[in-house]
């Protein structure tokens, strides 16, 4: 499956709930990255995923990890 569908309305929620870089659970004031119109949120300011995790993922890879919250 190529891209991600355009993102709704409510894109300034982040699409996850759940960091899976660490596995710990997002919360209101966790950090967010834009992409492609939709918000990842990510557990802390210490989140491997926040540290450049993110970064170093393919845009297939960073188009994956959102699908795989969108339902």
């Amino acid at each position: 499956m190529a891209g991600l569908p355009p993102p709704g309305p409510s894109t300034r929620v982040p699409v996850n709930q759940v960091d899976r870089f660490t596995g710990k659970p997002i919360t209101a004031s966790s950090p967010t990255i834009p992409y492609k119109g939709y918000v990842v949120a990510f557990c802390c300011p210490h989140s491997t995923g926040y540290r450049g995790g993110w970064d170093h993922l393919s845009e297939a890879e960073k188009d994956t990890y959102v699908r795989g919250f969108l339902k």
